[in-house]
């Protein structure tokens, strides 16, 4: 068994270093697809009617 000290020490660093690669794995090609969907969006608009975006 881990001492408690090193558990306290250990475990938070563990599952900082688990749950960061999850977001860059899982999550950030999610969000680089929905920011670019909306980018396309946005140009979609002020090709339509460039008044609209000012």
């Amino acid at each position: 068994m881990i001492p408690t000290v090193l558990r306290m020490i250990f475990v938070p660093l563990i599952e900082v270093v688990l749950i960061s690669g999850v977001i860059i794995i899982v999550i950030g090609p999610i969000i680089t697809a929905l920011s670019g969907a909306l980018a396309a969006g946005i140009v979609a608009i002020y090709k339509l009617s460039p008044a609209v975006l000012g």
